[in-house]
């Protein structure tokens, strides 16, 4: 269990580390927009650069035309053009890279490796909740089989525990075929221990009846007790207002069928 918990650990782990490569996937996008935002407007600002170098040069063109200013001083400026257009040419390639980039199929990707993980998880998860016995119901353990460490098979011979659900008490009454034709659902009980025919009789009636025929459970072998018998198992509800002491789980008990033919 300790190594399941482990793997449990792990893809917890894991799963955090994944929703974390979504929230850098999702920065990734929104530091393209900045970046053409950016972009564009440094590509106006050199824009703007060379609207200036251009204006100069058409200046200086007219100042040499008069022998004003010297022919140097329009090379010189003509360059400076030529240098602000590659400027513009260089953001305008910037943008475009900026622009092809798809940060969206990283999210993607994130998201779909999220998905992995998470699956992880459940298998995770899964494992450990295999590892743990639970009980169907709100109850109470009898008695424990096993101990703490001790692995259990596929097929083991007994059960982890004996557990007993909270409720109303019921006894498991085995008719003998015979008989059986003469139950009803509802029917009232009497019932006593085995053991003693002056202890304290309980009420009840039956909740269930079986739908086939089976041997006994139990196997006794005592002189008056035929084994080889087929049997309808009904379910007696113990009557809660019975002031008597409480019946035992595991105690055995007589039932004693009332109507007509009690059995």
């Amino acid at each position: 269990m300790i190594f399941t918990r482990a793997q449990l650990a792990e893809a917890e782990a894991d799963v955090a580390a994944g929703n974390e490569q979504i929230k850098q996937a999702l920065l990734l996008v929104n530091q393209q927009k900045q970046m053409i935002s950016a972009q564009q407007s440094g590509i106006e600002a050199k824009e703007f650069e060379l609207l200036s170098v251009k204006a100069k040069l058409r200046q200086l063109d007219q100042l040499v035309k008069n022998k004003l200013a010297k022919p140097e001083e329009l090379e010189s400026a003509t360059e400076m053009v030529r240098a602000g257009e590659k400027a513009v040419e260089v953001e305008q390639a910037k943008l475009r890279a900026a622009q092809t980039m798809r940060p969206e199929i990283a999210v993607e990707q994130a998201r779909n490796d999220l998905k992995a993980r998470e699956a992880r998880l459940e298998k995770a998860r899964f494992a450990l909740d295999e590892t743990r016995v639970k009980a169907p119901a709100a109850g109470s353990v009898l008695r424990w089989y096993v101990h703490e460490g001790e692995t259990l098979g596929p097929a083991p011979r007994q059960p982890a525990l004996m557990f007993c659900r909270d409720g109303k008490k019921v006894v498991r009454a085995e008719v003998e075929q015979e008989f059986a034709g003469r139950v009803r659902m509802g029917q009232k009980a009497e019932i006593r221990d085995d053991t003693t025919t002056s202890g304290p009789t309980y009420s009840g009636k039956v909740t269930r009846l079986s739908d086939w025929y089976s041997h006994r459970r139990s196997i006794i072998l005592e002189p008056l007790q035929y084994n080889d018998v087929r049997t309808l198992e009904c379910l007696i509800e113990i009557d809660e207002t019975d002031k008597n002491p409480p019946l035992r789980i595991g105690q055995r008990v007589r039932v004693k069928l009332l109507g007509k033919g009690s059995t």
